[in-house]
């Protein structure tokens, strides 16, 4: 499975995880999937939903559907390897893959905070971008993994396409700064590569 290949943990990590404080209310409905949203009134509910689940899915069950559900549901109770190996199994039976499905695998592995999974999430958002340009879950996430992995251009390349497509007001403002900033940064690191290339 994809996440279980772990890598070592990006140098500016740490300012990765700051970012995802970025996700505010506004935010998560401009990149979120509404519809896909499973509304849990309490922990016992989520409990008796995974329950019931995981009894109708055992066997060889090709409902993409349930498998999604309990995906999410395992991920609100903080099972995160059991959410992956859940959005494996979907991986493996849609044909083809959706950008949805791999923009939700990358956010739940996000969500873990398990930063040795970073390529992997990143490489998830890829793929649900050559899928659907405009999956806006994976371009906002795409972005600060492409920025945790110093490919800052990319970054803002990415959260330029979001600015493109209209996000609410309240947020347009932290994306244009960051955007900018990842600029300069990419900026500065091309200038400090020209002044390498010219010493030698």
């Amino acid at each position: 499975p994809l996440y279980k290949t772990k890598t070592r943990i990006p140098k500016n990590i740490y300012i990765f995880f700051a970012l995802i404080g970025l996700t505010t209310i506004s935010t998560y409905h401009f990149v979120g999937d509404p519809a896909a949203s499973i509304a849990f009134s309490d922990i016992a509910e989520i409990d008796k939903s995974i329950a019931s689940l995981e009894e109708s899915l055992t066997g060889e069950s090709f409902d993409i559907g349930k498998w999604q559900i309990l995906a999410e549901a395992y991920a609100m109770k903080g099972q995160y390897t059991k959410s992956f190996d859940a959005y494996e199994t979907i991986l493996s039976l849609e044909s083809p893959n959706t950008a949805v499905t791999l923009s939700n695998y990358g956010e739940t592995i996000i969500k873990s905070g398990d930063s040795l999974l970073i390529h992997q999430a990143d490489t998830l958002f890829s793929r649900a971008l050559d899928i659907d340009p405009n999956n806006t879950k994976s371009l906002f996430y795409g972005g600060l993994t492409a920025s945790a992995l110093t490919r800052t251009s990319e970054a803002a390349e990415k959260w330029q396409r979001l600015l493109d497509l209209s996000p609410p007001e309240e947020i347009r403002d932290t994306l244009n700064q960051k955007v900018n900033e990842w600029l300069n940064e990419a900026n500065v690191n091309k200038l400090s590569e020209n002044d390498i290339l010219h010493k030698r």
